[in-house]
C-alpha cells in the first residue's frame, strides 16, 4: 500500500468503488496519460466521489472521480469553478509543496471519459489520516502552518465575486424550514438539539453579522478544510492539505475556525492548549489578529447551523454526526466565546 494509513482512518462506510466506471476512468487515463496501468487500491474517504491509489509503469498517481449527484460537471460553469479551484491547488503546489501536484491534460485540469465521467490526475503522496478531535499540539502546529502558508500565499490572487456571506434572511428562512419539519414530526429528536435549534431561532433574531464581518476582507479561502482533507506526514512532522474542489474567494478565517473544531474539539470541549500552538504557528506564516477567534468560529456558525442543526443526529453517519455536534457545542458556546478565545 503506498499511502499507510493510521488506525484513525476514517470508517469504510464512505468508500464506494464502481467497476465499470473505474475500468472506464482507467482506459482513458491509459490512452490520455500514456501509462500503463499496473494495480491500483481503493478505499479512500469520500462522499460518492470514488477514489484510486494507482501504480503505473511511471509510478504511482492518486485518480479522483467526480459523482454527477455531488459535482454537476456536465454544466460548464460548474466545472469552469471546479478548474479555477484546482489551478490553486497547482499553484499551491508549486510555490509550497503543502498540497499534492494536480496534473493538466491538454489545458485543463478535469478530464472526462467518452460516456461523460469526470476525473482527475494528482500526485500520489504518503501520510496518516488523524481522526477528528485527534490531533496532538503538535500535529496542530504543523496544520496551523499549512493553513496560514496557504492564505498568505493565496492573498494576492484577483480577486472577483465572494461566494458566500452571511445573509439573514437566508439564515432565517433555513431554520424555519428545519424547524417546522422538526415540528411537525420528526421523532427522537434530543432535548440538547431541540434546546440548540431553538437557541440558533433566538441568535438569528437580533443577530447583526456585520458586527463581526464588517473587519474582515475576502481573500481565497480552501473552504472545506477538516480531518478527512488533511494528511499528516509523522516523518518531516508536516501537513498535507487535500481537497480543493471547493477553494473559493471568500473568508479565511472560515478555514481557522473549521480546522480548529476539526483538529481541538473532543469530548465536547475544545482544547485550549492545541488551539494556541495552531495559532501561534498560523500567526508565523500569515496575519491573525488576536481576538479574532471568536469572529472567526461565530461566521463558520452562520455559514453550517442551517445544514447540521436539525432531526435525529443521533442517526446520522460519522462526519454529519459529528458536524453536529461541533454546532451543538458552538450554539450554547456563542455568548463565551469571547471569555474563551478572546486573548488568543
Amino acid at each position: 500500500m503506498l499511502i499507510p494509513v493510521s488506525s484513525s482512518t476514517p470508517s469504510p462506510y464512505r468508500y464506494s468503488d464502481d467497476p465499470t466506471i473505474r475500468e472506464e476512468v482507467f482506459h482513458c487515463l491509459e490512452q490520455r496519460f500514456g501509462f500503463r496501468i499496473q494495480g491500483h487500491v481503493s478505499g479512500f474517504p469520500g462522499l460518492l466521489n470514488m477514489k484510486w491509489l494507482i501504480e503505473t509503469d511511471r509510478g504511482p498517481y492518486f485518480i479522483k472521480y467526480y459523482h454527477p449527484d455531488r459535482y454537476n460537471l456536465g454544466d460548464a460553469s460548474r466545472r469552469s469553478r471546479l478548474e479555477r479551484s484546482l489551478s490553486y491547488q497547482h499553484y499551491l503546489h508549486e510555490k509550497s509543496r503543502i498540497c499534492p501536484q494536480v496534473y493538466p491534460k491538454d489545458g485543463t485540469f478535469v478530464q472526462r471519459t467518452p460516456s461523460g465521467a469526470f476525473f482527475i490526475v494528482m500526485e500520489a503522496v504518503t501520510g496518516e489520516w488523524i481522526g477528528a478531535g485527534q490531533w496532538n499540539s503538535e500535529q496542530m502546529a504543523a496544520l496551523g502552518q499549512a493553513t496560514g502558508t496557504m492564505h498568505r500565499l493565496l492573498a494576492p490572487c484577483d480577486a472577483y465575486a465572494v461566494e458566500w456571506v452571511p445573509d439573514l434572511g437566508t439564515m432565517r428562512d433555513k431554520w424555519k424550514l428545519n424547524y417546522d419539519q422538526l415540528l411537525q414530526g420528526e421523532k427522537g429528536t434530543s432535548a440538547r438539539m431541540l434546546a440548540a435549534i431553538e437557541k440558533q431561532g433566538a441568535l438569528l433574531a437580533t443577530l447583526d453579522p456585520s458586527a463581526f464581518v464588517e473587519s474582515l476582507a475576502p481573500h481565497c479561502a480552501h473552504w472545506d478544510l477538516w480531518a478527512d482533507n488533511l494528511l499528516y506526514h509523522p516523518g518531516t512532522g508536516r501537513v498535507s492539505l487535500l481537497d480543493f474542489d471547493s477553494t473559493t474567494f471568500a473568508y479565511t478565517q472560515v478555514d481557522v475556525a473549521r480546522a480548529l473544531l476539526s483538529g481541538a474539539w473532543h469530548n465536547d470541549r475544545l482544547d485550549l492548549s492545541r488551539v494556541a500552538a495552531f495559532v501561534a504557528a498560523y500567526r508565523e506564516a500569515y496575519e491573525l489578529p488576536v481576538g479574532g477567534l471568536p469572529a472567526a468560529f461565530r461566521l463558520l456558525w452562520c455559514r453550517e447551523a442551517g445544514w447540521w442543526l436539525k432531526g435525529t443526529y443521533e442517526e446520522w453517519s460519522v462526519p454529519p454526526k459529528r458536524f453536529a455536534e461541533e454546532l451543538i457545542w458552538l450554539t450554547e458556546q456563542w455568548e463565551t466565546l469571547d471569555e474563551l478565545l478572546g486573548g488568543i
